[in-house]
């Protein structure tokens, strides 16, 4: 592990919503307690899985005092999960993680780096990503953005689509809370109506240029 970046510990809690993850959740866990960044909270919401998810949770709660585990006593969509675990984020910003995903071990340093610098001018902000398949094996690359604020302006004024990758990304809770939050009625896509209404706030949404996710 490298140095440790220094930020102060009420800046950024990572959520993650999981039903029936037993396969890859140790390793998108894992994932985020080795970040090189380490002052984070983590609040994982199960949904009444009916696999070994809530046995894994319970194992590395009892390890880290970050973790921080609800459980649904009935299923629950993504959207409903997260909104869940968004409710007990005490911090300004919250870090989306999923179940099947692996974050590198950078991927907070960076994008705190980039909060730091731009402060709540921003209302969210992700980053590039590779394609992973059930065995790890990268399959591609998943590159978009804006990059830039120039470039983010520029989409916006055109009215286009700005797609962020939504496990990458790291949101500002007022502005996540002042555009409604998810709709759930938009479900599976309220990602992408979120991020619109999110520019709609008077915020920029960002794409940093680096791989800082396996997707799968």
């Amino acid at each position: 592990m490298g140095k440790e970046f220094e930020m102060p510990s009420d800046i950024i809690t990572v959520i993650m919503s999981v039903y029936n993850g037993e396969r890859f959740l140790s390793n998108a866990i894992e994932s985020i307690l080795a970040q090189t960044y380490r002052n984070f909270s983590f609040i994982i919401v199960d949904n009444a899985s009916t696999d070994n998810t809530a046995k894994i949770l319970s194992r590395y709660e009892a390890i880290d005092k970050r973790i921080r585990i609800i459980s649904n006593k009935k299923p629950q969509t993504y959207v409903e999960g997260r909104a869940m675990a968004i409710k007990q984020v005490k911090t300004p910003w919250f870090a989306i993680m999923d179940a099947d995903d692996v974050a590198y071990p950078r991927r907070l340093e960076v994008q705190i780096s980039l909060i730091k610098t731009h402060g709540d001018k921003l209302g969210a902000l992700g980053s590039w990503a590779h394609y992973i398949n059930d065995q790890g094996k990268i399959l591609g690359n998943m590159v978009m953005g804006p990059n830039d604020t120039k470039s983010f302006e520029a989409l916006y004024a055109k009215n286009e689509a700005i797609t962020l990758i939504d496990p990458s990304s790291v949101i500002h809770k007022k502005t996540f809370e002042a555009a409604g939050g998810y709709r759930a009625e938009t479900t599976p896509a309220a990602d992408l109506d979120l991020w619109y209404r999110l520019a709609e706030q008077g915020k920029k949404l960002l794409v940093i240029p680096e791989f800082l996710l396996q997707y799968r």
